[in-house]
């Protein structure tokens, strides 16, 4: 048993001289959280695996003030990766000090109440002198259930960063790694013992197990990360996501740019050539409290505004740490078209919600992409509106509401659209951009007294379709209906031959209007009536916009 009792000891304190136990050598660089994680995994566990008891001086190195054999200790504790070393008995050596007295110290110094381990089962205290006398078979090592019930909860371990959303975007970083299921490169484990403290509660584990995954989409992809921390883990694993769940990196691949600067943000000019944008909701963490502030004036926010008053339609996740409901609602009203929630150490969550979140975000980058014909469609709309414009005339006031009717539809027809999460939503888009066919009817088709209608003083003949093309004749039949005058427009404004594939185009976005708004089951010939359904879909809405988008071309 001796044999395995090793003690911790430096050139000022010799314990092992006299007494029957193997002594590992304290260096004085053993002085920050990093050091001491990388000597108590590699060096006192890694070249001792046979230890079963540990004796620790509560001071190492000369005139040791911060107590550095009781931050070792609580590495011990509290550094998961030993598994079951973490829970041998420790016994602590010191020169006449006793538990209250070293508390004490600690507070009037105000530093970390390392001291507090002293209190914890597993634990004892003694005083060198008495070390000889000691019975050392009397301290029992301790177990998992002993360590989170009995010593965890005696612990207080303030954040020396300051900061939570630091803590939270490595710890948000490394549970999506694990669940991605990639091996980070640009970030490690904090070795803190803050984050060793709150990750010793938790059962999640982030250790990741790499495996090959395809996505399916095949297309190029181009993506941009607004992120001060980018360079720290999110970079790295946003990319690889995309690569393994999203698009098909074999036939395909992905251009990742990213920024950390909320300056820089505001001035970048590529934003419309980004197929999805991830933004952090705080870009300026030092100088940003979520918990003070209005969500508005954050800096991702503002960067958020800034995107969506180039084009609506550009599509942007948030990653935010926040997860109040109030937070969320307030980054949709905004303009955010998705977000993703980055898990916290400090937030209990079970492992299938977790799962979960992970594959709503694999979803919404999927949607987003599917989406990224918004911003295509906001851009020309931007072109459409300037063309309208250009034709707006001071003096005649008949023409000037006629064109600013059309661009409020357009605009409105968008923001349905944009919004639209069921099959009604997208036809009521898609009938509001129809009633620019009625308004341009109303202005370029006229009727007489003998209920002949006309285009620029040419009769207006009628249109209709036999056999998959689009056919006129001369009848004295009157009626002439909305399909009828926009193919007509359609076909003297533009000049389009009428067997031209726009004019059957033409004629199905009209039906399609029709049968949604006068639905029959019945047609005209007694038979099952049969609707492509496109008007309750994106296709259906952009063969409308394409269709309006050519007439108002020619006006």
């Amino acid at each position: 048993m001796e044999n395995n009792i090793y003690i911790i000891e430096d050139k000022f304190n010799k314990l092992s001289q006299n007494l029957n136990f193997k002594s590992i050598e304290y260096t004085p660089d053993l002085i920050t959280d990093s050091k001491i994680d990388h000597w108590i995994i590699n060096i006192l566990f890694g070249l001792n695996p046979n230890i079963e008891k540990l004796i620790i001086p509560i001071r190492l190195g000369y005139e040791d003030s911060e107590c550095i054999g009781l931050r070792i200790g609580l590495h011990i504790r509290l550094t998961k990766e030993l598994n079951e070393k973490r829970y041998i008995p420790i016994l602590f050596v010191s020169v006449n000090e006793s538990r209250e007295e070293i508390v004490s110290n600690q507070i009037s110094g105000n530093l970390l109440l390392t001291s507090l381990i002293l209190f914890t089962p597993g634990t004892k205290l003694i005083d060198l002198f008495d070390l000889n006398e000691t019975i050392i078979n009397s301290l029992s090592k301790i177990d998992d259930t002993i360590l989170k019930n009995e010593v965890l909860p005696k612990l207080i371990i303030p954040n020396e960063r300051g900061s939570g959303h630091q803590l939270s975007n490595e710890w948000g970083a490394l549970r999506l790694a694990k669940l991605a299921r990639v091996k980070l490169k640009t970030l490690s484990k904090p070795t803190d013992l803050y984050f060793k403290y709150k990750f010793a509660y938790s059962d999640f584990d982030i250790n990741a197990t790499e495996i090959i995954k395809i996505g399916a989409i095949e297309k190029n992809c181009k993506f941009l990360i607004i992120d001060d921390n980018a360079k720290n883990g999110w970079e790295e694993l946003i990319l690889h996501i995309i690569n393994s769940e999203v698009i098909n990196k074999f036939t395909n691949k992905s251009i990742c740019t990213s920024i950390i600067d909320f300056e820089q943000a505001l001035t970048y000019t590529d934003l419309e050539s980004q197929d999805v944008i991830f933004l952090d909701l705080r870009l300026k963490k030092h100088e940003e409290n979520i918990q003070n502030e209005s969500i508005n004036e954050l800096s991702g926010v503002q960067v958020l505004k800034k995107i969506k008053s180039i084009n609506k339609g550009i599509q942007v996740i948030i990653i935010t740490a926040s997860n109040k409901a109030w937070n969320i609602k307030a980054l949709l009203d905004a303009g955010a078209d998705s977000y993703f929630i980055k898990e916290s150490v400090e937030v209990t969550i079970s492992d299938s919600t977790s799962q979960k979140n992970y594959n709503d975000f694999i979803e919404s980058i999927k949607i987003a992409f599917h989406r990224n014909y918004l911003k295509v469609i906001f851009s020309r709309i931007k072109a459409i509106n300037l063309k309208l414009e250009s034709l707006l005339d001071s003096i005649d006031d008949k023409r000037n509401a006629f064109l600013n009717e059309i661009i409020v539809l357009i605009d409105q027809s968008f923001d349905m659209h944009y919004n639209a999460k069921t099959e009604k939503q997208f036809a009521y888009a898609y009938v509001t951009l129809y009633m620019i066919i009625e308004i341009i009817n109303k202005e370029f088709v006229s009727v007489d007294g003998d209920k002949n209608w006309y285009i620029d003083d040419r009769l207006l003949e009628k249109w209709g379709k036999k056999n998959g093309a689009i056919t006129y004749d001369q009848t004295n039949e009157k009626y002439r209906s909305e399909a009828n005058k926009i193919l007509g427009i359609a076909i003297k404004k533009l000049s389009i031959e009428n067997t031209n594939k726009i004019l059957l185009t033409t004629n199905s976005c009209i039906t399609r209007r029709s049968d949604f708004i006068h639905p029959k089951t019945i047609n005209n010939e007694g038979k099952q009536k049969i609707t492509d359904g496109k008007i309750y879909t994106t296709d259906g809405y952009i063969e409308l916009f394409n269709l309006i988008e050519l007439i108002l071309f020619s006006l």
